[in-house]
């Protein structure tokens, strides 16, 4: 019988093979103890493994650690990427509800220009396929029901979403009756009588079997940021600088004439959308990568660069201290969260006794700035 290249082994018989034959150093039985217990919670892939690097071996192709690089080192490797993780999501935050409130803002304002009939989200589908143009190229084959675009939409955004305490479609439907009555009851008291009479002459009034309820504001309350990205690509261009407008706000660059292009946009929140993936997925942080590797990559990597005065490093690929630098520019607090991170640290060295103070190794800082490009200093 053919073994399995890998095969199981025990949290002790993991350390055995890392103290025997990966020669990693366990300073005492507290710090194997510890250690084990690491093992226990996290795994061996996300505790170990997804932090290899270099710098932490004296022989890179067999994995044997340097003697400086302890067991406790990679276990303060583990906590300051956690304590990172923890301090970068807060802010990342306010980046999804931006990026939601910008699109939902722009659609809302749209389908209130577009729309012929006294209802507040009614549509025509003529109207609905001039707001998401490029939503029949976007939505693959095998999703695509034999229906009319909004259905598609619905389908394509809510067709794995399981929720019993939203069903879209119900919240659509009361939303409409609500909405109905809320109408009768101005046509009544006479508050739209002149409105729909002007329309009824001029017959931009259509009839109710032509109007389409996209209930654009219940939507938006549960669209992942995936979803969010799918949405903008649907988007008419005109429509897509409106978003990228709202979402940059609180940002100016320095050279007021620098514009954020749209298929730039898409690759900032792409990258933005990879971050959020390891933040909430427990990745490996300071290995965030985003590779530039776009027909368009030149120029794409121009338009970012200059929009948001990127360093050198931005040539080839991102990585967390440049994604960090574009995440304060875009809610406006520059220098905020790597000060944040840094201090984060300072207080982790602090209550650590004198004795494991002295054994943290710099192999640590330096294997963080090695993957992340961020500086991280021991005071």
């Amino acid at each position: 019988m053919i073994q399995s290249i890998r095969q199981y082994k025990n949290n002790d018989e993991l350390i055995n093979d890392l103290e025997n034959n990966k020669k990693l150093v366990f300073v005492n039985a507290e710090a194997k103890e510890i250690f084990k217990d690491y093992l226990k919670h996290y795994g061996y892939f996300a505790f170990v493994k997804q932090y290899s690097n270099p710098l932490m071996y004296q022989d890179n192709n067999y994995k044997i650690f340097k003697k400086e690089f302890t067991s406790n080192n990679l276990r303060y490797l583990f906590d300051i990427d956690r304590n990172n993780s923890i301090v970068i999501f807060k802010y990342f935050r306010s980046v999804e509800f931006l990026l939601n409130s910008s699109i939902l803002k722009v659609i809302a304002r749209e389908i209130n220009k577009k729309a012929k009939c006294p209802y507040l989200a009614a549509l025509s589908l003529e109207d609905f396929e001039n707001i998401f143009p490029n939503l029949d190229q976007n939505i693959s084959n095998n999703k695509k029901q034999n229906k009319d675009n909004i259905s598609n939409l619905y389908d394509d955004l809510f067709k794995n979403f399981n929720n019993k305490n939203f069903d879209s479609r119900d919240v659509i439907r009361k939303n409409k009756e609500s909405e109905e009555q809320e109408i009768k009851d101005l046509i009544k008291n006479g508050k739209l009588k002149s409105l729909i009479d002007s329309q009824a002459r001029n017959r931009s009034i259509k009839t109710k079997q032509d109007w389409e309820y996209l209930d654009i504001f219940s939507l938006f309350q549960i669209l992942t940021f995936s979803q969010l990205i799918r949405i903008f690509s649907y988007l008419s261009l005109s429509l897509q600088n409106d978003v990228i407008k709202e979402f940059c706000n609180n940002f100016k660059p320095a050279n007021k004439h620098h514009k954020l292009k749209s298929e730039s946009f898409k690759t900032l929140i792409q990258i933005l959308s990879d971050l959020r993936n390891i933040l909430m997925h427990n990745g490996c942080l300071i290995k965030f990568k985003y590779y530039l590797d776009q027909e368009n990559q030149k120029e794409i990597i121009n338009n970012l660069s200059s929009y948001f005065e990127i360093q050198e490093e931005f040539i080839s690929d991102i990585r967390l201290n440049e994604a960090i630098q574009i995440i304060e520019l875009i809610i406006g607090i520059k220098g905020y969260i790597l000060k944040e991170i840094n201090e984060s640290f300072q207080n982790k060295i602090n209550r650590t006794t004198k004795e494991k103070q002295e054994e943290f190794s710099q192999l640590v800082l330096d294997i963080i700035e090695d993957e992340s490009r961020i500086k991280i200093k021991k005071s």
